[in-house]
């Protein structure tokens, strides 16, 4: 029997409505999904246009700032292809971009308009796909309502979102959408159209591995295939095809992104994640305020956490319990910075290496040259760790995560946070999964309200570090926020896996 639209009515729907339900309008009418009401129909286009022409003005008044990004890389990339034949200039190495990114500069050369808005144009134009994927799945949870339009509204207008490409020019939002497209498909139990997203994602940049763990763990309880994974690497050999056409030499192509790799050697590049614990700062007067305050903050957040984490515990499996403490080992390790500093300033350093530099010979030669090797050794080791306790956290639930809206939500926002916390080398934009991430998750549960307004003012001080050429905020305190944000993305998930009335019996343990 033919499946039939999903609600008699579906064609009364507005064309907004009719349009972005489309990937639904072929499931089983048994399904009984509500049809939005004419009057939120109505209210909720208005929304929806009114986040949009706010969002396109603003993005207007960003248009003319060049970034050092634009005046370093992304101008002469768009200069190179231009001055070198169009196409024919992908034989050459000139950046350290993806190929499939690099296409889109191609595409914009085409383009009759400057090139710093042309750039920027290539972009922004996939903030519409981002919001638009936001609004679907807050679709897949509230059928009727206001809330899907008001996901749209808030993540196109997201600061980090408008920042990203209409005033930096960086180019985040792409795979991040295609991030969104895998979460979407997950809850809709495709596992072939996952794949296919993530791999799309993956051509334009290696950061999509974010979002590995929730795969690997999806594979683990045998919910995906392997023929399913083998389509990731599949779309990114298609990607570099048409560099290798042109001539560039396709094994350096296909190992691009370990390469890639090695352009940055700073184990964080304004980042506030797990690195900063190592980090320097100069203690002025607001610097003193602010880490007594941290001080007096991550030890309150410290006992709470401890009493949650200790009562979740109770109703996990042993190799469970082993998993979570480990991941929770990095964000707790963080909450200890604020007292090394009290320590410094009642000793009048100056900042967290003078007293190591200043009497230890051949100090500062190591922490500047050798010492990030050594350090970033270790964190790469936290990282796995915290990626294999992550998937065998997955592995070991109790739900199922293709198909089910609640897993698949919990493990996105909870590996988007992990991952640029723990990882090396990671950059101040390397949050924006998250911050799109939480502002959806919210809705979905309003309790966790205060989350995005942890996540995005990281994001966004980590921003201004990087356009200031200073730290507004030191990056180590900011850092205790996300870290701060990772144990309740954490906790929200064990809770989610380990339900308290199903504490494991003797049996489920062996």
């Amino acid at each position: 029997m033919v499946n039939q639209p999903y609600h008699a009515d579906y064609w009364k729907l507005s064309p907004f409505d009719a349009i972005f339900l489309a990937p639904e309008i072929m499931e089983s009418s048994r399904n009984k999904k509500e049809i939005p009401g004419k009057n939120d129909q109505l209210v909720a286009t208005l929304i929806i246009a009114g986040s949009i022409v706010l969002g396109l003005l603003l993005r207007w008044f960003m248009r003319d700032f060049e970034s050092g990004d634009y005046k370093q890389f992304l101008s002469n990339w768009y200069a190179f292809i231009h001055d070198n034949g169009g196409f024919w200039a992908y034989k050459h190495i000139f950046s350290n971009y993806s190929p499939a990114y690099l296409y889109l500069l191609g595409i914009a050369n085409l383009i009759p308009i400057p090139d710093l808005y042309s750039i920027k144009l290539m972009s922004m134009i996939f903030d519409f796909p981002l919001a638009i994927l936001a609004y679907l799945i807050a679709r897949r949870h509230f059928r009727t309502g206001l809330k899907p339009a008001w996901v749209f509204a808030l993540v196109f207008l997201g600061p980090t979102v408008m920042v990203n490409s209409s005033f930096w020019g960086q180019c985040d939002v792409i795979y991040t959408m295609f991030l969104l497209g895998t979460i979407y498909t997950m809850m809709l139990g495709r596992p072939w159209l996952l794949t296919m997203f993530f791999g799309l994602g993956f051509s334009f940049k290696q950061q999509t591995i974010f979002m590995a763990p929730v795969l690997i763990a999806s594979w683990l309880k045998r919910e995906m295939p392997i023929w399913n994974v083998v389509l990731i690497p599949l779309i990114y050999i298609i990607s570099i095809i048409p560099a290798t056409i042109a001539g560039r030499n396709f094994i350096e192509l296909l190992f691009f992104y370990k390469s890639q790799a090695g352009s940055y050697t700073a184990l964080s590049n304004n980042a506030p994640n797990m690195q900063q614990f190592l980090g320097n700062m100069v203690y002025g007067k607001a610097e003193i305020g602010m880490v007594i305050l941290s001080a007096i903050v991550s030890a309150f957040l410290a006992v709470y956490f401890f009493r949650a984490v200790k009562n979740q515990l109770k109703t996990m499996d042993p190799w469970g319990r082993r998993a979570l403490i480990v991941i929770m080992i990095a964000p707790f390790l963080l909450f200890l910075r604020p007292f090394v500093d009290i320590i410094f300033i009642v000793l009048k350093q100056p900042n967290t290496y003078a007293i190591f530099v200043r009497n230890i010979p051949g100090a500062r030669d190591f922490l500047v040259n050798r010492a990030g090797d050594i350090f970033g050794m270790i964190s790469l080791a936290i990282a796995f760790l915290g990626v294999v306790s992550f998937c065998f956290l997955g592995w070991k639930s109790r739900n199922k995560i293709l198909g089910n809206t609640e897993m698949v939500l919990k493990l996105a926002m909870f590996s988007t946070l992990m991952m640029p916390f723990l990882l090396v080398r990671m950059h101040e934009r390397y949050w924006y999964p998250a911050d799109v991430i939480s502002t959806i998750f919210i809705f979905f549960y309003p309790k966790r309200w205060y989350l995005p307004f942890i996540i995005i003012p990281g994001s966004l001080l980590a921003y201004l570090s990087y356009f200031a050429d200073r730290e507004i905020v030191p990056l180590p305190l900011v850092a205790i926020g996300m870290g701060i944000a990772l144990i309740i993305a954490a906790l929200d998930y064990v809770r989610t896996m380990y339900p308290p009335d199903k504490i494991p019996t003797t049996d489920s343990e062996n």
